[in-house]
């Protein structure tokens, strides 16, 4: 509904193509080569950044890559105990997904801290959410049905 609403608010800068899960042989991931800082904190990834649970949900990741049959309380019990054994990450201010038949770009993700401009106001962090869809079928999904 929201995507309908979107289309019919901003019809000439939504793209034409169809609403669903893209396909995987006709997606790219585009990134510079180098991060955009090369060395930042989890501190800062949580305070500058605003992405709180951070460094939680980076173990329950590392808890699910280390064993895909985990899920729910116990996914996040073991995530708990995993230890992280790094502080700072790189970051990637821009990542732009494109499409390999015409080299258009798709989307983008903006990531930066809070900062001041010139004119001594506070701009505020942007953090942007994705949801990827990794091409498989969960059978207890919940939330958005059918990967998208």
């Amino acid at each position: 509904m929201f995507v309908k609403w979107q289309q019919h608010l901003c019809p000439s800068i939504m793209p034409q193509r169809p609403i669903g899960p893209p396909q995987p042989s006709t997606c790219y991931l585009k990134m510079a080569r180098y991060p955009t800082l090369r060395r930042v904190s989890f501190n800062d990834v949580v305070h500058k950044y605003g992405a709180v649970d951070f460094q939680d949900l980076l173990g329950d990741f590392l808890a699910h890559l280390r064993d895909p049959s985990l899920s729910g309380r116990a996914l996040h019990n073991c995530g708990e105990n995993t230890l992280i054994a790094f502080r700072h990450i790189p970051v990637f201010h821009k990542i732009k997904f494109g499409t390999i038949k015409d080299g258009a770009i798709v989307d983008r993700i903006h990531i930066w801290p809070e900062q001041v401009d010139t004119h001594g106001r506070t701009i505020p962090a942007r953090f942007d959410t994705v949801l990827v869809w990794t091409g498989q079928q969960l059978d207890n999904a919940r939330g958005i049905q059918g990967g998208f």
